[in-house]
């Protein structure tokens, strides 16, 4: 593609002007629809060890594969699992998700993940996030894509939103989606005094249909929505506490408040980092337990009744090997685990065909089936809560169906 000095100047000047506010978007037109409700799909990156959140204390070979760093049965003690259904449990940090677990709000989808059976971080995120199996098929990501099939005209600029440092794979493509690090700073790179001139300019400069004087235009129009809506000022709700020092918190706060400003949001992105467990995994996968519970605990709290419109999804690249390592940790493996909270679960339950963890049960070199394709989860989801859409578009080369029995 070619580039001539004009458009160089303006990306140039574009980059400045946005580039340390958190501003990141696919170049495309804004294309409103929407029922109202919202998936916050969020990603556990570095490969969430699935049978430590979700322990099968009621198959043996679990203990077995891992003798020093098994979580407990129920009964054990305060590191003991939190029993789910008298074959699986839940790690003993998880206590705000064994309440909604109990409280009918939280399903557990087992030995789930891609069929693709990369061990690579980079690769494997890729491919859950494209939803293909082929990361050469598409460079637009499942979300997005949805985003795009069901466009209209009065699309809200908030309608595709993806929070945290970057946008994630699954919310860019062709569909002009936002990315926002944080509310707060998401403005204009200037000093207060300059920045209405500065907008003043911007908007003279970037007054052509090009994708990014489209781009330019969106992001300017979404900080005054965000100023007019006051909504860097929206404190949490209900009591609800987040941790300040928690990236996570942090994003899943932020998009509570686009929530509660009714902005037209209809999926929102996030991350959560810091899953890789080669060593220590028995303290390593507490930290991470503990953040993920605070944090959902939170959201769900600040929402209250709005959390009828509102369905989370968890998800992770991949699991970890069945048996540990010599150094206290797991490898890279391949089944996982992925959990829907919210508005239209047909919560407690764990959705499983579980494939066993006998040696001849396992997946290559010791890792758990998956006998779930995550895509059937994400499928049933916004079959269940958002607009109605062929799947396979959505999922160019997923033939299956949405997970029966997920959501009511």
């Amino acid at each position: 593609m070619k580039i001539n000095r004009r458009d160089f100047l303006k990306t140039s000047a574009l980059a400045g002007a946005l580039g340390a506010c958190g501003f990141s978007a696919s170049l495309s037109a804004m294309p409103k629809s929407g029922n109202g409700n919202v998936v916050v799909a969020l990603f556990l990156r570095g490969a969430a060890d699935g049978l430590s959140l979700v322990p099968p204390y009621a198959d043996n070979n679990y203990y077995n594969l891992r003798p020093s760093t098994a979580v407990p049965a129920p009964g054990g003690g305060s590191d003991a699992a939190q029993d789910l259904d008298g074959f699986f449990g839940l790690h003993p940090a998880l206590t705000q998700l064994h309440q909604f677990y109990t409280n009918g709000d939280l399903a557990i989808v087992h030995a789930t993940g891609s069929p693709h059976d990369s061990h690579s971080h980079f690769e494997a995120q890729d491919i859950m996030e494209l939803g293909v199996q082929d990361p050469l098929v598409t460079p637009q990501g499942w979300a997005n894509r949805y985003l795009d099939l069901t466009a209209s005209s009065e699309d809200s600029l908030f309608r595709g939103t993806a929070i945290g440092t970057g946008m994630q794979l699954a919310m860019q493509g062709d569909y002009a989606a936002l990315g926002i690090e944080t509310i707060e700073n998401f403005d204009l790179l200037a000093r207060e005094s300059h920045k209405e001139a500065l907008r003043t300019l911007m908007k003279a400069t970037y007054a052509e249909d090009a994708s990014l004087d489209t781009t330019a235009i969106n992001a300017l129009e979404a900080m005054d929505e965000l100023l007019a809506n006051n909504v860097a000022a929206l404190q949490p709700q209900n009591g609800a506490v987040y941790d300040e020092n928690s990236s996570l918190a942090i994003s899943l706060m932020n998009a509570a408040r686009l929530i509660r400003s009714d902005l037209g949001s209809e999926i929102i992105t996030v991350d959560s980092t810091g899953w890789d467990h080669h060593d220590g995994l028995v303290a390593s996968i507490n930290d991470r337990a503990t953040d993920l519970n605070a944090a959902l605990g939170a959201f769900v709290q600040d929402l209250g009744d709005l959390m009828d419109r509102v369905t989370i999804v968890v998800m992770s690249e991949f699991g970890r090997r069945a048996y540990e390592n010599a150094s206290g940790g797991t490898d890279h493996g391949h089944g996982g685990v992925m959990f829907a909270l919210g508005a239209g679960v047909n919560g407690g339950q764990v959705l499983s065909d579980w494939p066993g963890l006998e040696e001849s049960q396992l997946y290559g070199k010791g890792d758990l089936q998956v006998t779930t394709d995550y895509r059937a989860v994400l499928g049933s989801i916004i079959q269940s809560r958002l607009q109605p859409v062929d799947l396979e578009a959505v999922f160019p080369d997923f033939s299956g169906s949405p997970l029966s029995g997920l959501m009511v």
